[in-house]
């Protein structure tokens, strides 16, 4: 069993699954290091699954990157844009899961690999990506340049809303054909009942009117 192994057969385990709500983005970083503290993620290899409409993977630019390592600062230094970087350079992420609506392109599709690490000229954070997204930004560095580096996976995945709800048509569907026969003839009955009492009640009427 490799260390990385042993570790997660080793975290604790909530009684229910925590959920935490935040107004920005990166003040949910606070409780993820809290659950690293107490045991309950691993300390490196987290697979982070991240839902926007935007990928939040800048870095604060100016940043040394030992702040990271002082998590208290860390976290007054993040923003809305720039807090998941960071994490990776600490050695928590290894892998981000970005899924997003059709309309978001900041990144292209489909699967990155690059190296985030501490730029030798700068100390601050850099990656070797050369994606728009980083280019833009000036984030780009040579991989002769990083030290400490840490490798990361991150898949782009587009997120189709009519997928889900084709689906939900289809499932519908499929439970209406699935309705148990008696019950589709018990509805049949009830209408006949219901037709049968209202034609009666119809009769009753045109005997009384013709006895007027």
């Amino acid at each position: 069993m490799t260390d990385s192994a042993g570790e997660r057969a080793r975290l604790r385990r909530y009684p229910e699954l925590p959920v935490w709500v935040v107004e920005d983005h990166q003040e949910v970083l606070p409780f993820i290091y809290r659950a690293i503290g107490s045991k309950h993620l691993p300390d490196s290899n987290i697979s982070f699954v991240h839902f926007d409409s935007h990928p939040d993977l800048l870095i604060p630019v100016n940043m040394p990157a030992d702040t990271v390592f002082d998590k208290e600062t860390l976290f007054g230094e993040l923003s809305i844009e720039n807090w998941i970087i960071p994490a990776v350079y600490a050695g928590h992420f290894s892998h981000v899961i970005w899924l997003h609506p059709t309309w978001a392109q900041q990144i292209r599709e489909g699967k990155h690999h690059f190296l985030v690490g501490k730029d030798t000229s700068t100390t601050t954070i850099r990656v070797t990506s050369t994606d728009h997204y980083f280019l833009s930004d000036g984030l780009y560095v040579t991989e002769d340049q990083l030290e400490n580096q840490k490798p990361l996976k991150l898949d782009v995945i587009t997120v189709k809303p009519y997928t889900l709800c084709n689906s939900q048509e289809e499932s519908d569907a499929v439970s209406s054909a699935k309705k148990p026969k008696l019950a589709r003839k018990d509805a049949r009955h009830m209408a006949s009942v219901n037709g049968a009492s209202h034609s009666e009640g119809l009769e009753k009427d045109i005997t009384a009117q013709q006895r007027l």
